[in-house]
């Protein structure tokens, strides 16, 4: 292989740049899925119960508009209403809107003798008359759907709801904010006091779009800069620098093609794929450039030194490809499509990359001009001599040293927590993050749970029985700590009824009979506007009705221990209900629950898989069972360090596991090839073949390290704390495994080989004669390393 691709370097490269413009243009076939259901199958359980409870009431994702004085003007003032009143109705321009709700057009029920009228609670022609302003703020105050849910309890936010019905055409969400931001801009433009902010569902799904593309935008090219630097930096060749980036650039090309061919969407998981499988083959093809690059300077021949190159390595980055392919493959295990997209790109990237570090880099290094250079090669052997000679004369204090630094993280390892924060996926610095924090700190919060209660029958939603049952569990929700408002059509009943007789604050009740109910709800109705009717709140066939708890954004455990305590209460106390807590953030709750169970089940899996290819492939079970140790050990550590730093397991940190399994274990495949392959062609002992394989692989297994922990860190820049925590995990599970496979896999090996193993030694023959049938090999190996030890480097 290695003298055919060094005869013949411009077939190679016909080849791949057919296959290159063949598949390439495919990727312009990949978008960018802005939708929050891209991370639910379709027949995901809590997706269905969901989409269903959409189905029996209004189908709309909302938007709330905050609205605040800069200088903390109380919005019953003149011009905070004035202003609301202006954006009320403007947002009815916005595409898509089906429903607008605000304190200025809150449907107020006014009674007077025999006579109710129903009226907005601020008009324009109300706001000269402070004495009607005060009278109509404490009405806001003793509405139960305005305080706290649309007004502060300090007076000074208000918040607006929009209720749109978006279709799924392309850049409907992006048509919909766009002018919804150009009507905020202009009311901020004409009301210089007013403050704006957006939150709700419909910008979650805007943000999940704007911050992915923002990423594809700037980590891409961060990622490529800070590659490229420390590539060039590393091989102080730029011949062999731009072989190996270029052939890493056309990798990732036919990578997003297939990708494209296949019908992939970009999400905002899904979307740093290109940034892992640049970062991930440049680790890969270093081993290659490094041989290249010794081989070239040793013999200052291109064709002596791809063959050279490829038959100590081919092997090797052969293994660390499948291994990697299968850490990505047990994404695909995994309840989330956009990890399994990830899983998917990744793994094709990887293979992808192999053919072509191990072809065409080969091939361009023969094209391109450059010189041999001895320099290089004596320099990069003097700290890999200084580093095996330090661990044969302190194994025990290494292995005393790594024991005691697990000690404690081994005991964070324990007190490791599943939970997450779903409006945390996302960078403080983001106008999102921010406008819902604020929201949490000034309103009822962002996070709402839902619940379809079953009146038992068509028409039967007025039973005085049914109302009195809701009011129970209504009451019961607003005595548990999380929750901070409860909506319901049961308080527009008490409304109505108390207007019907004559205001009386007594008769804030539900009504006494199922006619009186049927009556007041259809006379409220038949008095809406068009846009504020009840069937957000009750059903067409009026069998079930709609409740609405709003509380302060939670984390997953939080928001799963509050489904626990109610349905059990529901089972206690009104089994027939059979209601279920549903909304957007419960199911991203439910679904990391589900994610930490199948990550650990995936890991088992994926370490058993690999374990088993490298028995088979080094055809030894103890090398099999050793490789398992350094290459579990980085993974655990970090998770012990990010519990005891106060850190949970999130939505991010459970992909560590199959993002970097395949990654850590290429380092340990390289040091246990070239191990054995000392082992096997002339070493007396382990500690001559750990000598070896350390002269071989160290600078190769630093160097990738360095890319690795330095394309990964780019990460930091994401608009997404979640990609933000990705990279940082990732940097330190690859660092620390280098650190494993330099200092504790050496020790290891040593003492678990005293003496050489029998398949090193030949198929059958003894020591002496198998070294008599090399040529005496085990003589020449001792003569090369005495050489290397004492000078530097081989002549």
């Amino acid at each position: 292989m290695g003298r055919f691709v060094s005869r013949h370097p411009w077939i190679i490269l016909l080849i791949t740049l057919a296959v290159f413009a063949a598949i390439g243009p495919s990727a312009r076939h990949l978008s960018f899925n802005d939708d929050y259901r891209v991370y639910f199958s379709p027949e995901n359980p809590d997706l269905l119960a969901w989409d269903n409870l959409l189905d029996t009431y209004t189908r709309a994702d909302g938007v709330t508009v905050v609205v605040s004085g800069r200088n903390g003007e109380k919005v019953f003032s003149p011009e905070m209403l004035k202003a609301l009143i202006d954006l009320t109705e403007r947002l009815w321009n916005v595409p898509y809107v089906v429903r607008v709700d605000s304190i200025t057009n809150f449907q107020h029920i006014i009674s007077s003798e025999d006579e109710i009228t129903v009226v907005d609670l601020v008009t324009r022609a109300q706001l000269d008359d402070p004495v009607l302003l005060a009278e109509r703020e404490a009405v806001a105050r003793s509405e139960p759907q305005i305080d706290g849910l649309m007004l502060s309890p300090d007076g000074t936010v208000s918040a607006i709801y929009l209720q749109m019905m978006i279709p799924k055409v392309d850049n409907a969400i992006a048509d919909a904010t766009e002018k919804l931001r150009d009507i905020v801009s202009k009311i901020e433009m004409a009301h210089p006091s007013v403050e704006v902010r957006l939150g709700g569902l419909v910008m979650l799904n805007s943000a999940f779009d704007e911050y992915a593309r923002q990423d594809m935008a700037t980590l891409f090219p961060g990622m490529v800069g800070v590659i490229v630097l420390i590539t060039i930096l590393l091989l102080r060749s730029l011949s062999l620098s731009s072989a190996l980036i270029l052939t890493m650039f056309i990798g990732i090309g036919i990578t997003m093609g297939i990708a494209g061919l296949i019908g992939i969407a970009f999400s905002p998981h899904s979307s740093i794929a290109p940034q892992v499988v640049m970062t991930i083959a440049i680790a890969t093809g270093i081993h290659i450039a490094l041989g290249l690059r010794r081989s070239y300077a040793k013999h200052g021949d291109k064709e002596r030194a791809v063959i050279e190159t490829l038959r100590r390595n081919l092997v090797p980055v052969a293994i660390t490809s499948l291994t990697t392919c299968i850490g990505f493959a047990s994404m695909l295990f995994s309840d989330v499509p956009p990890f399994q997209d990830l899983g998917i790109m990744c793994g094709v990237g990887m293979l992808v990359a192999f053919v072509s570090m191990v072809t065409l880099m080969p091939a361009l290094f023969v094209l391109f001009p450059s010189k041999p250079s001895c320099y290089e090669q004596s320099r990069q052997t003097t700290w890999p001599t200084r580093l095996a000679g330090f661990i044969e004369t302190n194994r025990l204090k290494v292995l005393a040293a790594v024991a005691l630094m697990f000690v404690p993280i081994v005991m964070g390892l324990a007190e490791l927590e599943i939970n997450d924060h779903p409006v945390r996926l996302f960078a403080k610095s983001t106008d999102f993050r921010q406008a819902a924090d604020y929201i949490d700190e000034h309103l009822a919060g962002t996070t709402t749970i839902q619940f379809s209660l079953d009146a038992g029958g068509n028409d039967r939603i007025s039973d005085p029985d049914y109302l009195s049952r809701i009011e129970r569990f209504k009451d019961y929700l607003l005595d548990d700590a999380m929750v901070h408002h409860v909506s319901v059509v049961t308080d527009t009943l008490k409304r109505i009824n108390q207007a019907m007789h004559g205001g009386d604050r007594a008769y804030y009740r539900l009504p006494d009979s199922k006619v009186e109910a049927g009556q007041y709800l259809l006379f409220y109705e038949m008095n809406l506007p068009f846009g504020l009717d009840l069937n957000n709140q009750i059903n067409v066939s009026k069998s079930s009705v709609r409740l609405i708890a709003t509380v302060k954004s939670s984390s997953s455990r939080e928001i799963t221990g509050f489904l626990d305590r109610t349905r059990v209460w529901l089972e206690q106390n009104d089994p027939n209900f059979k209601a279920r807590g549903v909304s957007v953030l419960v199911m991203f709750a439910l679904m990391h629950e589900h994610l930490a169970i199948n990550m650990l089940a995936t890991a088992v899996g994926a370490t058993l898989s690999i374990v088993l290819v490298l028995m088979i492939v080094f055809r030894n079970w103890k090398i099999g069972l050793l490789s398992a140790i350094p290459n579990l050990m980085p993974i655990a550590a970090v998770f012990g360090l990010w519990s005891l730093s106060g850190n949970t397991l999130d939505f991010a940190a459970s992909l560590i596991f199959s993002m970097t399994l395949g990654v850590v274990v290429d380092d340990t495949v390289h040091f246990l090839s070239k191990f054995l392959d000392a082992m096997r062609h002339g070493a007396e002992s382990a500690t001559e073949a750990v000598r070896e394989a350390i002269h071989e692989v160290a600078p190769a297994i630093l160097y990738s390290t360095l890319i690795l922990c330095g394309g990964f860190l780019v990460f930091g820049l994401s608009k997404f704390h979640m990609n933000v925590t990705l990279g940082l995990l990732s940097a330190l599970t690859f660092a620390v495994a280098a650190i494993l496979d330099l200092l504790l896999l050496p020790v290891l090996l040593s003492l678990a080989f005293p003496s050489l193993p029998g398949a090193a030694r030949g198929k059958g023959a003894s020591g002496s004669t198998a070294a008599v049938q090399r040529g005496n090999t085990a003589e020449v190996y001792r003569t090369r390393t005495s050489l290397r030890d004492t000078k530097g480097g081989l002549r």
